[in-house]
C-alpha cells in the first residue's frame, strides 16, 4: 500500500459524528462552557474539523499532539483544569474509556463513562448540566 492510499484510509476513521451529537453539543453551549479533550492526531483532527465543522462546536480544544500528553495521564487532566482556571471538581467529564473517566475522577473531576449521544445526553441530565424532558424542535440547533 503507498503511504498516500494508507493516509486516505487513515482519515476515514471514524466515518462520521454520532447522529445529534453535534446539536447536543449545542445545546450544552447554550448553559455552559464546552471543551473537547481528545487523544486525537493532526491528519484525523484536520480532516474531521473540515468535514463535520468540529473546532466550531467547542469554546476550546486540548489535542493530545498538541500538547504531547494524553489521555488517561494525570498531567493531561490537570493541564485542562489549570488552562480553563477552573477548580476540577467544577468540570465534567464524558468519555467512552472507563480508565479516563477513572483518572480524570481522580484529579477532582466530575466524570461519567458515556457511549453515544443518548447515553451523553443522560449523564448531562444526572449532573444538572440539562433538563430532563427539553427535547429540542426538529430542525433546532438545541
Amino acid at each position: 500500500m503507498t503511504t498516500e492510499a494508507f493516509l486516505d484510509r487513515f482519515r476515514s476513521w471514524p466515518e462520521a459524528l454520532d447522529e445529534g451529537a453535534a446539536e447536543l453539543v449545542r445545546e450544552v453551549a447554550e448553559r455552559c462552557r464546552v471543551g473537547c479533550l481528545s487523544n486525537t492526531n493532526e491528519v484525523h483532527w484536520t480532516d474531521q474539523t473540515s468535514r463535520w465543522g468540529m473546532a466550531d462546536l467547542f469554546e476550546v480544544t486540548f489535542l493530545s499532539y498538541q500538547l504531547d500528553m494524553v489521555k488517561p495521564d494525570t498531567e493531561i487532566f490537570l493541564h485542562v483544569a489549570d488552562a480553563l482556571r477552573l477548580y476540577p471538581e467544577r468540570i465534567l467529564f464524558l468519555d467512552d474509556r472507563a480508565e479516563n473517566v477513572e483518572q480524570a475522577r481522580s484529579v477532582g473531576f466530575a466524570g461519567a463513562v458515556v457511549s453515544g449521544t443518548a447515553s451523553a445526553r443522560i449523564a448531562l441530565i444526572e449532573h444538572g448540566v440539562l433538563v430532563a424532558g427539553r427535547d429540542p424542535e426538529p430542525g433546532s440547533p438545541g
